[in-house]
């Protein structure tokens, strides 16, 4: 008790410096005007989403599952699925560091964007910082893409006094992750977006798992997304951050990104950006994938470490995902 009491006169004056600081903080707009959004109804209208119906229809009311193991097949999964995306991409994670991996794919979600594609990203404000504010809501200018974060603390400089401050609502944080291409293919999992997740950075060695799916489960996927993204804790960027992005910060992050990722030649050679051209001749090949698959062809997702682009390889996943809806059937109302 003697010790309780000590340490709770020892921490008044910071409590009292954390609600000092947040109060003079500039403060969340929590009353922004947010314009509800849901996932894209028809994904048997796409090139993929077509691949998939036809094996689903055979197997009413169940979902196909591929499991992907390794770091570097699971990232290039996720750059495959946004170089092929034709409608809508999802994205909801707790972390998304600007590290090489994390730019890389923003930088093909910006690329979809460019191509009309509709980008939703949900991201857990606990890792944010100011300067990665102002990239995000440089990024969140484009016309297609909406960037939102979830819970986030009043202060952005001094996020740990204003947590303090607000420990009771703070500590509410979000763990979801998952990526969604075209509500016709998902991927969740334990990965967040960062190097250690993916095989990148040499010095970690993080064992996670991934299960790319389709079928039924996939609109399931989407509708626990549309809940985050729609509900009173997910705020738009712009909510948050002290000054408004312009198409100049946009200008100036597309610059960034490409300087950097020149850069970072070791990891894009591993992970390199495609011409159109790879996605209009992929989407040729998964159209003209045979029905009947074997399920053994779950094994193609560990791939080899040859240079290809990602939506070259992609079309080895999708083989394996409907040879898994075709011979590995689940209950579409489980995961």
């Amino acid at each position: 008790m003697f010790t309780q009491y000590h340490l709770s006169k020892s921490m008044s004056p910071i409590l009292v410096v954390a609600l000092l600081v947040s109060a003079c903080s500039p403060a969340i707009n929590w009353d922004y005007p947010r314009k509800p959004s849901n996932t894209f109804a028809q994904p048997e209208t796409t090139t993929v989403g077509a691949l998939f119906q036809e094996a689903a229809d055979k197997h009413p009311g169940l979902s196909g599952f591929s499991i992907i193991r390794q770091g570097g097949p699971a990232f290039m999964a996720r750059l495959a699925m946004a170089d092929l995306a034709e409608k809508t991409l999802d994205g909801q994670y707790y972390i998304w560091d600007g590290d090489t991996t994390g730019l890389i794919l923003a930088d093909h979600l910006l690329r979809a964007a460019d191509r009309g594609v509709r980008v939703r990203l949900l991201i857990d404000d606990h890792y944010m910082s100011e300067s990665r504010d102002n990239n995000i809501a440089a990024l969140d200018v484009h016309p297609n893409i909406e960037i939102r974060f979830f819970n986030p603390v009043r202060n952005r400089r001094w996020r740990m006094l204003s947590m303090l401050a607000e420990f009771g609502r703070v500590n509410h944080r979000m763990h979801n992750k998952l990526f969604v291409m075209d509500n016709a293919v998902g991927i969740v999992g334990g990965r967040n977006i960062a190097d250690v997740y993916f095989g990148v950075q040499k010095d970690h060695n993080y064992r996670d798992l991934d299960v790319m799916s389709a079928g039924p489960i996939v609109n399931e996927i989407s509708a626990s997304f549309d809940l985050f993204w729609n509900s009173e804790w997910a705020l738009p960027v712009a909510a948050v951050v002290k000054e408004h992005a312009t198409e100049e910060d946009l200008r100036d992050l597309r610059k960034r990104l490409e300087e950097k990722l020149t850069a970072s030649t070791s990891v894009n050679s591993r992970f390199p950006s495609c011409p159109a051209s790879s996605a209009r001749s992929a989407k040729a090949s998964i159209s003209s994938l045979p029905n009947g698959v074997a399920s053994s062809s779950v094994k193609s997702l560990t791939l080899s470490s040859g240079i290809l682009c990602p939506s070259q390889v992609f079309p080895r996943y999708l083989s394996a995902g409907r040879g898994a809806l075709n011979s590995l059937t689940h209950p579409g109302s489980s995961l």
